[in-house]
């Protein structure tokens, strides 16, 4: 679980770093998106178990979605006084924002069927 706990933290610092960015590129990832999904899963499964908090790990785990092969998108890329300019700059990120999103909501609801499962496993 140690080793667990330094992917946890490695990607935690990343994500704060990041922090109100609408796409993250891949590549500031400390770990593989599978290793840091791994160590949330089991951290989270030992957490379920001790009756503690885990909606950090819930958190961390959908926004692993924001991570994509593609640049850093900020909210000041995207926003702009002038409607015009914000609809240009919004329409150039937009493909990658929803994909970005789309990943997250698929993340979310597999990390609340893990949360189900586990809950159920420790429960009797």
């Amino acid at each position: 679980m140690a080793d667990d706990i330094k992917i946890i933290n490695s990607y935690g610092k990343v994500m704060g770093k990041y922090a109100g960015y609408m796409v993250i590129n891949e590549k500031h990832l400390p770990h593989k998106k599978d290793d840091i999904k791994k160590a949330i899963m089991v951290t989270m499964a030992k957490t379920i178990q001790a009756k503690q908090n885990y909606d950090v790990l819930i958190t961390g785990y959908m926004n692993l979605g924001l991570f994509q092969k593609y640049q850093d998108v900020d909210s000041p890329d995207l926003l702009d006084p002038d409607p015009k300019k914000y609809l240009e700059k919004s329409s150039k990120h937009k493909k990658m924002v929803d994909k970005a999103h789309d990943e997250s909501d698929k993340l979310y609801k597999e990390i609340k069927g893990w949360e189900e499962m586990m809950k159920k496993k420790f429960k009797s």
